[in-house]
């Protein structure tokens, strides 16, 4: 966690040494998970998250940027079955990550307003999770804290595509958001292999332009 906020300062005194624009951004998450490897696939559920964070982006030619920032951002997963046996259980996985973003931004002029699209790989650090598990005939009500940890179930890096389309409008910008994680984030070896995905909506501040 002091690693996590040591960065998190690092680039908040970055912005100003390097940007051409920097945003304030959050919104909300609705994330999901694919599963593949299994003879069975769990009826999971989207789990509604959020992001919080900041962002600056650097020019490079007419109307193209370069955008990188750092994020909070809540993912995870649910499902309300797991065997035949078993039916009725209960499981809800709450993962937190801190993303960077490294992204292609492109804004096209129309009348008041820019079309903003951006697009590029998302790396997250977890740093934190739970999992509760709740309703099993053989197994009791458990919380589970260490998500991350040696113990834990899930790996803590992973990356994602992140693809991004909006509209900025004076110091405002609005914008639907997809990341599809490209990476394992399921941590045992022989399990099935656990791919996350998210679609968000953002609205975010223009602080200061240079």
């Amino acid at each position: 966690m002091k690693k996590s906020l040591l960065i998190f300062i690092f680039f908040c005194f970055s912005f100003d040494a390097f940007s051409q624009s920097v945003y304030v951004k959050a919104g909300l998450n609705l994330s999901n998970i694919f599963q593949f490897g299994n003879s069975f696939t769990n009826d999971f559920k989207i789990k509604p998250g959020f992001h919080l964070g900041g962002t600056f982006e650097i020019p490079i030619d007419t109307n193209v940027y370069f955008e990188t920032g750092l994020f909070i951002d809540s993912k995870g997963y649910k499902f309300e079955s797991w065997t035949q046996s078993d039916p009725n259980v209960r499981v809800k996985t709450e993962l937190y990550f801190i993303e960077i973003p490294l992204l292609f931004k492109y804004k096209y002029p129309l009348k008041n307003v820019l079309i903003v699209g951006s697009f590029g790989p998302n790396f997250g650090i977890g740093i934190w999770g739970y999992q509760t598990q709740k309703g099993s005939l053989f197994v009791p009500d458990k919380i589970n804290y260490d998500c991350f940890g040696e113990t834990g179930m899930y790996n803590r890096f992973y990356g994602a595509l992140f693809g991004s389309l909006g509209i900025e409008y004076r110091k405002y910008i609005f914008s639907v958001n997809c990341n599809f994680g490209l990476t394992n984030i399921y941590g045992y070896r022989y399990a099935p292999y656990y791919s996350n995905y998210s679609i968000s909506l953002s609205v975010g501040y223009k602080l200061w332009t240079k």
